[in-house]
Protein backbone atom coordinates (compact mmCIF):
# COMPACT_ATOMS: atom_id res chain seq x y z
CA UNK A 1 0.00 0.00 0.00
CA UNK A 2 2.84 2.41 0.79
CA UNK A 3 4.44 1.79 -2.60
CA UNK A 4 1.18 2.30 -4.50
CA UNK A 5 0.12 5.33 -2.47
CA UNK A 6 3.43 7.18 -2.19
CA UNK A 7 5.87 6.10 -4.88
CA UNK A 8 4.19 6.03 -8.30
CA UNK A 9 5.27 9.57 -9.19
CA UNK A 10 8.68 9.11 -7.55
CA UNK A 11 9.30 6.02 -9.68
CA UNK A 12 8.27 7.89 -12.83
CA UNK A 13 10.86 10.58 -12.10
CA UNK A 14 13.63 8.41 -10.64
CA UNK A 15 13.71 5.44 -13.02
CA UNK A 16 15.56 7.43 -15.69
CA UNK A 17 18.38 8.12 -13.20
CA UNK A 18 18.44 5.00 -11.02
CA UNK A 19 18.15 1.26 -11.43
CA UNK A 20 15.34 0.53 -8.96
CA UNK A 21 14.47 -2.63 -7.05
CA UNK A 22 11.29 -2.56 -4.94
CA UNK A 23 10.85 -5.03 -2.08
CA UNK A 24 7.35 -5.10 -0.57
CA UNK A 25 4.89 -7.56 0.92
CA UNK A 26 2.77 -8.13 -2.21
CA UNK A 27 4.14 -6.83 -5.53
CA UNK A 28 1.14 -8.29 -7.40
CA UNK A 29 -1.16 -5.90 -5.51
CA UNK A 30 0.54 -2.73 -6.79
CA UNK A 31 -2.20 -0.61 -8.32
CA UNK A 32 -0.22 1.09 -11.11
CA UNK A 33 1.15 -2.00 -12.81
CA UNK A 34 2.36 -0.16 -15.92
CA UNK A 35 4.43 2.26 -13.84
CA UNK A 36 6.21 -0.54 -11.96
CA UNK A 37 6.46 -3.08 -14.80
CA UNK A 38 9.98 -2.05 -15.86
CA UNK A 39 11.37 -2.39 -12.32
CA UNK A 40 12.59 -5.40 -10.36
CA UNK A 41 9.79 -6.30 -7.93
CA UNK A 42 10.53 -8.67 -5.05
CA UNK A 43 8.26 -10.09 -2.36
CA UNK A 44 9.17 -9.78 1.32
CA UNK A 45 6.72 -11.21 3.90
CA UNK A 46 6.48 -8.18 6.19
CA UNK A 47 3.43 -8.13 8.47
CA UNK A 48 1.98 -5.02 10.11
CA UNK A 49 1.73 -6.60 13.58
CA UNK A 50 4.77 -7.81 15.60
CA UNK A 51 5.53 -11.47 14.86
CA UNK A 52 9.03 -12.64 15.87
CA UNK A 53 9.31 -15.64 13.54
CA UNK A 54 7.74 -13.82 10.61
CA UNK A 55 9.98 -10.82 11.23
CA UNK A 56 13.08 -13.02 11.29
CA UNK A 57 12.05 -14.58 7.98
CA UNK A 58 11.54 -11.12 6.50
CA UNK A 59 14.97 -10.01 7.76
CA UNK A 60 16.61 -13.10 6.23
CA UNK A 61 14.84 -12.37 2.93
CA UNK A 62 16.00 -8.74 2.98
CA UNK A 63 19.56 -9.80 3.75
CA UNK A 64 19.46 -12.20 0.79
CA UNK A 65 18.10 -9.48 -1.50
CA UNK A 66 20.69 -6.96 -0.34
CA UNK A 67 23.57 -9.41 -0.89
CA UNK A 68 22.35 -10.17 -4.41
CA UNK A 69 21.41 -6.63 -5.53
CA UNK A 70 24.37 -4.86 -3.84
CA UNK A 71 22.54 -1.50 -3.76
CA UNK A 72 24.34 1.81 -3.54
CA UNK A 73 21.37 3.22 -1.64
CA UNK A 74 18.49 1.76 0.38
CA UNK A 75 15.34 3.75 1.18
CA UNK A 76 12.73 2.35 3.59
CA UNK A 77 9.26 3.54 4.58
CA UNK A 78 7.18 2.35 7.53
CA UNK A 79 8.19 1.31 11.08
CA UNK A 80 8.58 -2.44 10.48
CA UNK A 81 10.10 -2.06 7.02
CA UNK A 82 12.38 0.63 8.42
CA UNK A 83 13.69 -1.51 11.25
CA UNK A 84 14.25 -4.60 9.10
CA UNK A 85 15.36 -2.70 5.99
CA UNK A 86 17.84 -0.47 7.76
CA UNK A 87 19.19 -3.37 9.81
CA UNK A 88 19.89 -5.46 6.71
CA UNK A 89 21.41 -2.48 4.89
CA UNK A 90 23.55 -1.56 7.91
CA UNK A 91 24.76 -5.13 8.46
CA UNK A 92 25.79 -5.42 4.80
CA UNK A 93 27.32 -1.93 4.73
CA UNK A 94 25.14 -0.37 2.05
CA UNK A 95 26.88 3.01 1.51
CA UNK A 96 23.74 5.21 1.65
CA UNK A 97 20.89 4.26 3.97
CA UNK A 98 17.75 6.43 4.19
CA UNK A 99 14.53 5.90 6.12
CA UNK A 100 11.41 8.04 5.74
CA UNK A 101 9.64 8.86 9.02
CA UNK A 102 5.95 9.42 8.24
CA UNK A 103 4.12 9.28 11.57
CA UNK A 104 4.92 7.55 14.85
CA UNK A 105 2.55 4.96 16.34
CA UNK A 106 4.02 5.70 19.76
CA UNK A 107 3.31 9.43 19.79
CA UNK A 108 -0.06 8.93 21.50
CA UNK A 109 1.13 6.16 23.83
CA UNK A 110 2.55 6.43 27.34
CA UNK A 111 4.67 4.38 29.68
CA UNK A 112 6.75 1.41 28.62
CA UNK A 113 5.19 0.99 25.17
CA UNK A 114 6.05 4.57 24.23
CA UNK A 115 9.63 4.12 25.47
CA UNK A 116 10.13 0.85 23.58
CA UNK A 117 8.70 2.03 20.26
CA UNK A 118 10.47 5.39 20.43
CA UNK A 119 13.76 3.62 21.11
CA UNK A 120 13.19 1.40 18.05
CA UNK A 121 12.71 4.50 15.90
CA UNK A 122 15.90 5.93 17.40
CA UNK A 123 17.72 2.72 16.42
CA UNK A 124 16.40 3.10 12.86
CA UNK A 125 17.69 6.67 12.76
CA UNK A 126 21.10 5.58 14.08
CA UNK A 127 21.44 3.04 11.25
CA UNK A 128 20.67 5.62 8.54
CA UNK A 129 23.12 7.89 6.83
CA UNK A 130 20.22 10.36 6.42
CA UNK A 131 16.72 10.40 7.87
CA UNK A 132 13.91 11.84 5.76
CA UNK A 133 10.94 13.28 7.68
CA UNK A 134 7.64 14.19 6.04
CA UNK A 135 6.85 17.43 7.88
CA UNK A 136 8.65 20.24 9.73
CA UNK A 137 6.59 19.86 12.92
CA UNK A 138 7.25 16.13 13.00
CA UNK A 139 10.96 16.76 12.54
CA UNK A 140 10.92 19.08 15.56
CA UNK A 141 8.96 16.47 17.56
CA UNK A 142 11.39 13.66 16.73
CA UNK A 143 14.37 15.85 17.56
CA UNK A 144 12.82 16.89 20.88
CA UNK A 145 12.22 13.21 21.70
CA UNK A 146 15.83 12.35 20.93
CA UNK A 147 14.95 10.08 18.00
CA UNK A 148 16.92 12.10 15.43
CA UNK A 149 19.79 14.53 15.81
CA UNK A 150 19.95 18.03 14.42
CA UNK A 151 21.65 18.13 11.04
CA UNK A 152 21.11 14.42 10.37
CA UNK A 153 17.64 14.63 8.83
CA UNK A 154 15.92 16.33 5.92
CA UNK A 155 12.39 17.55 5.19
CA UNK A 156 11.69 17.88 1.47
CA UNK A 157 10.49 21.42 0.80
CA UNK A 158 7.47 22.28 2.94
CA UNK A 159 6.76 18.63 3.76
CA UNK A 160 4.82 15.63 2.38
CA UNK A 161 6.15 12.27 1.29
CA UNK A 162 4.91 12.44 -2.29
CA UNK A 163 2.98 15.63 -2.95
CA UNK A 164 -0.21 15.69 -5.04
CA UNK A 165 -0.96 14.87 -8.67
CA UNK A 166 -2.82 18.08 -9.47
CA UNK A 167 -4.02 16.70 -12.80
CA UNK A 168 -5.88 14.00 -10.89
CA UNK A 169 -6.89 15.94 -7.77
CA UNK A 170 -8.63 19.11 -8.94
CA UNK A 171 -12.08 20.75 -8.88
CA UNK A 172 -14.35 18.51 -10.96
CA UNK A 173 -17.98 19.49 -11.52
CA UNK A 174 -18.79 16.21 -13.28
CA UNK A 175 -17.42 14.08 -10.42
CA UNK A 176 -19.20 16.26 -7.87
CA UNK A 177 -22.55 15.76 -9.57
CA UNK A 178 -22.03 12.06 -10.31
CA UNK A 179 -20.95 11.08 -6.80
CA UNK A 180 -23.74 13.11 -5.19
CA UNK A 181 -26.33 11.46 -7.40
CA UNK A 182 -24.96 8.00 -6.58
CA UNK A 183 -25.05 8.73 -2.83
CA UNK A 184 -28.47 10.44 -3.01
CA UNK A 185 -27.16 13.83 -1.93
CA UNK A 186 -28.85 17.00 -3.14
CA UNK A 187 -26.62 19.59 -4.80
CA UNK A 188 -27.73 22.18 -2.22
CA UNK A 189 -26.47 20.11 0.75
CA UNK A 190 -23.18 20.87 2.46
CA UNK A 191 -21.02 17.72 2.43
CA UNK A 192 -18.36 16.98 5.03
CA UNK A 193 -16.07 14.10 4.11
CA UNK A 194 -13.72 11.82 6.02
CA UNK A 195 -11.40 9.86 3.71
CA UNK A 196 -9.02 7.29 5.14
CA UNK A 197 -8.83 4.12 7.19
CA UNK A 198 -11.76 3.95 9.59
CA UNK A 199 -10.06 3.47 12.96
CA UNK A 200 -10.55 4.79 16.48
CA UNK A 201 -7.27 6.73 16.32
CA UNK A 202 -8.54 8.65 13.29
CA UNK A 203 -11.12 10.33 15.53
CA UNK A 204 -14.06 8.81 13.66
CA UNK A 205 -16.27 8.50 16.75
CA UNK A 206 -15.62 12.12 17.73
CA UNK A 207 -16.54 13.09 14.17
CA UNK A 208 -19.80 11.11 14.27
CA UNK A 209 -20.70 12.54 17.67
CA UNK A 210 -19.96 16.10 16.52
CA UNK A 211 -21.88 15.57 13.29
CA UNK A 212 -24.96 14.30 15.13
CA UNK A 213 -24.87 17.38 17.38
CA UNK A 214 -24.34 19.81 14.48
CA UNK A 215 -27.09 18.23 12.39
CA UNK A 216 -29.71 19.56 14.84
CA UNK A 217 -29.03 23.15 13.75
CA UNK A 218 -26.90 22.94 10.58
CA UNK A 219 -28.07 20.49 7.93
CA UNK A 220 -25.26 18.56 6.23
CA UNK A 221 -24.27 15.17 4.86
CA UNK A 222 -21.33 13.27 6.35
CA UNK A 223 -19.46 10.91 4.01
CA UNK A 224 -17.21 8.28 5.59
CA UNK A 225 -14.98 6.80 2.88
CA UNK A 226 -12.33 4.15 3.45
CA UNK A 227 -11.79 0.60 4.65
CA UNK A 228 -13.55 -0.19 7.94
CA UNK A 229 -10.65 -1.81 9.79
CA UNK A 230 -12.18 -1.85 13.28
CA UNK A 231 -15.90 -2.52 12.69
CA UNK A 232 -16.61 1.18 13.10
CA UNK A 233 -19.94 1.05 11.26
CA UNK A 234 -21.28 -1.82 13.35
CA UNK A 235 -20.23 -0.12 16.57
CA UNK A 236 -21.66 3.19 15.37
CA UNK A 237 -25.05 1.65 14.69
CA UNK A 238 -25.04 0.03 18.13
CA UNK A 239 -24.43 3.44 19.72
CA UNK A 240 -27.08 5.16 17.58
CA UNK A 241 -24.55 7.54 16.01
CA UNK A 242 -25.17 6.72 12.35
CA UNK A 243 -28.30 8.71 11.39
CA UNK A 244 -29.86 9.24 7.97
CA UNK A 245 -27.40 12.02 7.11
CA UNK A 246 -24.38 9.64 7.15
CA UNK A 247 -23.14 7.91 3.99
CA UNK A 248 -20.71 4.96 4.16
CA UNK A 249 -18.84 4.17 0.93
CA UNK A 250 -16.27 1.58 1.99
CA UNK A 251 -12.86 1.64 0.33
CA UNK A 252 -12.78 3.81 -2.79
CA UNK A 253 -10.59 3.40 -5.88
CA UNK A 254 -11.03 7.01 -7.03
CA UNK A 255 -10.61 9.21 -3.94
CA UNK A 256 -10.34 12.32 -6.10
CA UNK A 257 -14.02 11.93 -7.08
CA UNK A 258 -15.18 11.62 -3.47
CA UNK A 259 -13.21 14.73 -2.55
CA UNK A 260 -14.59 16.67 -5.53
CA UNK A 261 -18.10 15.94 -4.23
CA UNK A 262 -17.32 17.38 -0.79
CA UNK A 263 -17.34 20.90 0.62
CA UNK A 264 -15.14 20.24 3.65
CA UNK A 265 -12.65 17.52 4.56
CA UNK A 266 -12.56 16.51 8.22
CA UNK A 267 -9.58 14.67 9.71
CA UNK A 268 -9.80 14.62 13.53
CA UNK A 269 -6.91 12.15 13.99
CA UNK A 270 -5.17 11.61 17.30
CA UNK A 271 -1.88 11.37 15.42
CA UNK A 272 -0.86 11.79 11.79
CA UNK A 273 2.15 12.10 9.53
CA UNK A 274 1.92 15.03 7.17
CA UNK A 275 -1.75 14.38 6.35
CA UNK A 276 -1.60 13.65 2.62
CA UNK A 277 -5.39 13.56 2.26
CA UNK A 278 -5.54 17.18 3.46
CA UNK A 279 -3.49 18.46 0.53
CA UNK A 280 -5.30 16.12 -1.87
CA UNK A 281 -8.53 17.79 -0.76
CA UNK A 282 -6.84 21.18 -1.00
CA UNK A 283 -5.90 20.45 -4.61
CA UNK A 284 -9.62 19.91 -5.23
CA UNK A 285 -10.32 23.33 -3.71
CA UNK A 286 -11.64 21.83 -0.46
CA UNK A 287 -10.69 23.29 2.95
CA UNK A 288 -10.07 21.02 5.94
CA UNK A 289 -10.94 20.77 9.60
CA UNK A 290 -8.14 18.84 11.27
CA UNK A 291 -6.73 18.08 14.70
CA UNK A 292 -4.08 20.46 15.96
CA UNK A 293 -1.40 17.76 16.16
CA UNK A 294 2.11 17.22 14.83
CA UNK A 295 2.04 16.80 11.05
CA UNK A 296 -1.39 18.26 10.45
CA UNK A 297 -0.09 21.64 11.59
CA UNK A 298 1.94 21.65 8.40
CA UNK A 299 -0.82 20.56 6.01
CA UNK A 300 -3.41 23.07 7.30
CA UNK A 301 -2.79 26.80 7.84
CA UNK A 302 -5.29 27.59 10.58
CA UNK A 303 -7.82 30.20 9.51
CA UNK A 304 -6.42 30.33 5.96
CA UNK A 305 -6.71 26.90 4.30
CA UNK A 306 -8.91 25.38 6.99
CA UNK A 307 -9.33 25.08 10.73
CA UNK A 308 -7.24 23.33 13.38
CA UNK A 309 -9.16 22.13 16.44
CA UNK A 310 -8.12 20.59 19.74
CA UNK A 311 -7.62 16.85 19.40
CA UNK A 312 -10.36 14.60 20.93
CA UNK A 313 -12.49 17.66 21.70
CA UNK A 314 -15.93 16.95 20.23
CA UNK A 315 -17.29 20.39 21.14
CA UNK A 316 -14.45 22.23 19.37
CA UNK A 317 -14.84 19.94 16.37
CA UNK A 318 -18.57 20.65 16.24
CA UNK A 319 -17.90 24.40 16.46
CA UNK A 320 -15.53 24.21 13.50
CA UNK A 321 -18.11 22.27 11.49
CA UNK A 322 -20.81 24.82 12.28
CA UNK A 323 -18.56 27.68 11.21
CA UNK A 324 -17.76 26.21 7.80
CA UNK A 325 -21.28 24.90 7.15
CA UNK A 326 -22.77 28.28 8.05
CA UNK A 327 -20.27 30.38 6.09
CA UNK A 328 -20.09 29.20 2.47
CA UNK A 329 -18.14 32.30 1.45
CA UNK A 330 -15.43 31.43 4.00
CA UNK A 331 -15.32 27.85 2.70
CA UNK A 332 -14.89 29.10 -0.84
CA UNK A 333 -12.06 31.50 0.09
CA UNK A 334 -10.28 28.83 2.13
CA UNK A 335 -10.63 26.42 -0.78
CA UNK A 336 -8.96 28.91 -3.13
CA UNK A 337 -6.12 29.52 -0.66
CA UNK A 338 -5.71 25.77 -0.11
CA UNK A 339 -5.42 24.97 -3.82
CA UNK A 340 -3.03 27.88 -4.44
CA UNK A 341 -0.78 26.56 -1.66
CA UNK A 342 -0.73 23.08 -3.18
CA UNK A 343 0.16 24.47 -6.60
CA UNK A 344 2.99 26.48 -5.06
CA UNK A 345 4.54 23.88 -2.74
CA UNK A 346 3.11 20.38 -3.02
CA UNK A 347 2.82 19.35 -6.65
CA UNK A 348 4.04 15.78 -7.07
CA UNK A 349 6.66 16.64 -9.71
CA UNK A 350 8.19 19.21 -7.38
CA UNK A 351 8.42 16.80 -4.43
CA UNK A 352 9.83 14.02 -6.64
CA UNK A 353 12.45 16.43 -7.95
CA UNK A 354 13.45 17.29 -4.40
CA UNK A 355 13.71 13.59 -3.57
CA UNK A 356 15.95 13.00 -6.60
CA UNK A 357 18.22 15.85 -5.47
CA UNK A 358 18.37 14.38 -1.95
CA UNK A 359 19.25 10.88 -3.19
CA UNK A 360 21.94 12.11 -5.57
CA UNK A 361 23.33 14.37 -2.87
CA UNK A 362 23.55 11.48 -0.44
CA UNK A 363 25.26 9.23 -3.00
CA UNK A 364 27.80 11.96 -3.79
CA UNK A 365 28.44 12.91 -0.18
Amino acid sequence: MSVSSFFSKHVEVLKSTFEITIACSDPQALTDRDMFSSLTLLSVPITRQPSPWSDLRALYRLLSITRRVKPDLTLSVGPKAGLLGMLSAWLLRVPSRLHWFTGQVWSTKSGASRTVFASLDAKIAQMTTLALIDSPSQAAFLEDCGVVKHGQYLVLGHGSICGVDTQRFKPNAWARSTVRQRLHIDESETVICFLGRLRDEKGVFELLEASRTVQRTHSHILILAGPDEEHIRQRTEALGLDGSHVRWTGQVSQPEQILAAADVLCLPSYREGFGLVVIEAAACGIPAIASDVVGLRDSVIDGVTGLLVEVRNTQKLAAGMRELIGRPELRAQMGIEARDRVLAYFQADLVSGLLEEALLGELNR
